[in-house]
């Protein structure tokens, strides 16, 4: 049996694991995102006869939405390091907790 401050230090583990990892998946998203925009305004701005203008709009309208979402999203994911934070120094300074000798 693993004593409660073992299992909370895991707990913290794995949710400090997953806001590390969707931090990067969503940096990565948004650099994939504002390449694929520069990408498009290049092209919108070499204004080839080819060049299908709405569609150009739409992608780039598109990618906005997206970024903006991966934003909000980065955000939550800041405010959830913040509170996580909180709690851990909640918890440590907690007057009601007992000794881990007297818990067994």
């Amino acid at each position: 049996m693993t004593t409660p401050r073992q299992e909370e230090c895991t707990t913290e583990m794995v949710f400090g694991a997953d806001i590390a990892a969707l931090k990067l998946i969503f940096q990565v998203k948004r650099e994939a995102l504002r390449q694929f925009q520069n990408q498009l305004i290049a092209l919108r701005k070499e204004q080839k006869p080819s060049t299908n203008v709405y569609a150009v709009r739409s992608l780039l309208f598109a990618c906005r939405q997206e970024r903006a979402g991966a934003n909000f999203a980065f955000e939550q994911i800041e405010d959830d390091e913040q509170f996580i934070e909180e709690i851990r120094r909640v918890m440590e300074n907690d007057p009601f907790s007992m000794p881990e000798e007297t818990i067994k």
